[in-house]
């Protein structure tokens, strides 16, 4: 710590006389006033050695009169005690002489394995700032990659279904079916049917959300269960035939009764 005093003398009514402010440094904070010829600092009208301003066993600053009739003011009141106190900016006033006190005090040591320290956290920060940029603006396009992806799965899946139904349909609407109208003329409503949802796949499956190519599929995934049922002959139960022969002959048999 470094100890810087400002000295002004004042003239007799207590003024300062600017003329003669002085400004003293002591690199080892020790300030030792007097009329000798080695002391460190010399004001006119002091006693030899009048006083001493050094650190205390706590590191602080006080100020220690050496001469019991010196006369010390601060704050407009007397400092009666041999030894006192005193801090940074203080002003105390010695006889006819205003003193301003400027401690500079000496950094701390520096410390390498801090400065790595507090290098590595620097960087560590800036690389954790970094990371979560890259992940902010990494992580939405892979969403919206798997988002593409899964609906390009999706449309390929359709695609594919309905090719399956549709030839299944076609099967059955075909020649090897003549012998059995019911299944043939079912078969073709359902091929005019999926004719149409592939007119309609074909042009807006590029345009289509995730949400209408699931619907659409699963209104594939019932036709297809459809089919299966009536290509088993269980779609369209079986017509009932009325047997109205033997009730005719009945009929006739029973003699008739007489009115």
């Amino acid at each position: 710590m470094k100890l810087v005093l400002v000295i002004t003398k004042q003239d007799e009514h207590g003024k300062n006389i600017e003329a003669t402010r002085t400004a003293h440094e002591f690199p080892e904070c020790r300030a030792v006033a007097g009329s000798v010829e080695n002391a460190d600092l010399k004001l006119d009208g002091l006693a030899e050695l009048s006083f001493v301003i050094d650190r205390d066993p706590d590191d602080r600053l006080v100020i220690i009169r050496k001469d019991p009739s010196l006369r010390i003011h601060m704050d407009g009141e007397d400092l009666i005690v041999h030894e006192h106190p005193i801090r940074n900016g203080d002003v105390f006033l010695i006889n006819d002489y205003e003193v301003f006190v400027c401690a500079e005090f000496d950094r701390a040591p520096q410390n390498p394995r801090g400065n790595w320290v507090t290098l590595t956290t620097v960087v560590l920060m800036i690389a954790i700032f970094f990371f979560e940029i890259g992940v902010l603006t990494w992580l939405p396009r892979q969403i919206r990659r798997r988002e593409l992806w899964g609906s390009e799965v999706l449309r390929q899946e359709t695609i594919h279904l309905l090719d399956q139904v549709r030839g299944s349909v076609k099967h059955m609407a075909s020649k090897e079916n003549e012998q059995r109208p019911l299944l043939k003329g079912t078969a073709n409503l359902y091929k005019v049917e999926t004719d149409r949802m592939a007119q309609y796949l074909r042009k807006h499956q590029h345009h289509m959300t995730v949400e209408q190519l699931m619907r659409f599929k699963q209104d594939l995934d019932r036709l297809h269960e459809q089919i299966g049922l009536l290509a088993q002959g269980k779609l369209v139960p079986p017509a009932r035939k009325l047997e109205i022969d033997r009730v005719i002959e009945q009929e006739i048999s029973e003699p008739k009764g007489t009115q």
